[in-house]
């Protein structure tokens, strides 16, 4: 049983992106919220949610996602209150803490469970607040609600990864790429064989979105060059070509129109023409050394899980023989076309933060108080 648990291992090991470009964005994310409206005070509300950050930290989910549809919340219903003689008296107040986990969008609550605090302090409002510190958030009751809602998501992925990647293209048709890739880095590592439909998807449409801007430019600077064929003309078309990516596919065409506008231009503009096409080249040598580099860096991180693989292959080799189809398979993934491959996809997401972060709040997160 080992054998084979080791084996499946390896190959989703190989399949996975290296570790250092798994982020948060990546990740299975569940945002701790608890609502405004809900009769505690600042104080306690504030502590109940970092009680509930805490809990989705410690079992290595991320708050950080693109798409925060999944929502950890709590309530909490007082069910006696004491009071201890003193001096000085105190008060005894005992809660019903119930935390939930649901899809804010669709409005559905996928898995609930009820723990009972109790806390003891001069007023209620310290009584409160020492009870909600008591909420352990390594509690193995809380650690079960996560796995169970974790599970609901797979299940979501599972029954919509197609839907999404339909809609992905269908914007992608509307020339709303960013958005796009948005959709598609929203899907968390959490459901492999979804997730990996959508990074096959991520690496295609980006691909579209450069060589479909790249075009655009490259058109834009023909036409100026077109209305102007002189030194005026050409400062404004090699503005747009340096906007072009350097892996777009029209690079070919840039450089046949760069060499007819040097060819035209006066030789007593020539000097001016020759410095701008030498910051032109120079620029674009630095990007791509700086694309020659991430691509290494993936290489390397590569060469460093093969050396792994090896070493473990090695070490189970004589229990493994009959897997060496599965083996053949992991091998193959590592290989530069994998490491360029995977740094378009974090190109690809770099687009997608970006999208994000100028995005209004579309998410009523208030809709949670009537859970």
């Amino acid at each position: 049983m080992k054998k084979y648990t080791f084996i499946l291992f390896l190959v989703v090991m190989t399949l996975s992106l290296p570790a250092q470009i798994l982020n948060d964005e990546q990740r299975l994310s569940i945002l701790p919220y608890v609502p405004q409206r809900t009769g505690l005070s600042e104080p306690a509300r504030s502590l109940l949610e970092s009680k509930i950050q805490q809990v989705i930290s410690n079992n290595g989910i991320s708050d950080k996602g693109f798409q925060q549809r999944f929502v950890m919340t709590a309530k909490v219903n007082a069910t006696s209150k004491d009071i201890i003689a003193g001096p000085p008296s105190m008060v005894s107040l005992k809660y019903d803490v119930m935390f939930m986990i649901g899809d804010v969008i669709e409005n559905k609550i996928y898995s609930t469970i009820t723990i009972p605090i109790v806390g003891v302090g001069q007023t209620d409002a310290k009584a409160m607040l020492n009870a909600l510190k008591a909420i352990k958030s390594n509690d193995a009751r809380l650690t079960q609600l996560i796995e169970k809602s974790k599970e609901t998501i797979i299940s979501y992925y599972r029954a919509n990864s197609q839907r999404i990647i339909s809609d992905a293209y269908t914007k992608v048709e509307q020339n709303m790429y960013n958005e796009a890739l948005y959709m598609l880095a929203s899907v968390p590592d959490v459901c492999l064989d979804c997730y990996f439909l959508c990074q096959d998807a991520i690496v295609d449409i980006y691909r579209r979105l450069i060589n479909d801007n790249g075009q655009r430019l490259l058109n834009k600077a023909k036409e100026e060059w077109a209305k102007n064929p002189n030194y005026v003309g050409a400062e404004i078309a090699i503005n747009y070509i340096e906007q072009i990516d350097i892996n777009a596919e029209c690079q070919n065409d840039v450089q046949s129109l760069l060499v007819e506008i040097g060819e035209k231009i006066k030789v007593d503009e020539k000097r001016d023409w020759d410095f701008k096409m030498q910051k032109y080249r120079d620029e674009q040598k630095r990007k791509q050394q700086e694309w020659d580099f991430k691509v290494q860096q993936y290489e390397d991180a590569l060469e460093k899980e093969q050396r792994d693989f090896e070493f473990e292959k090695q070490k189970y080799q004589d229990g493994v023989r009959r897997e060496n189809q599965e083996l053949d398979f992991a091998r193959h993934k590592f290989d530069t076309n994998a490491a360029i491959e995977k740094q378009t996809i974090s190109a690809a997401r770099d687009v997608a933060i970006e999208y994000a972060k100028n995005q209004p709040e579309t998410i009523n997160y208030n809709n949670i108080i009537y859970w």
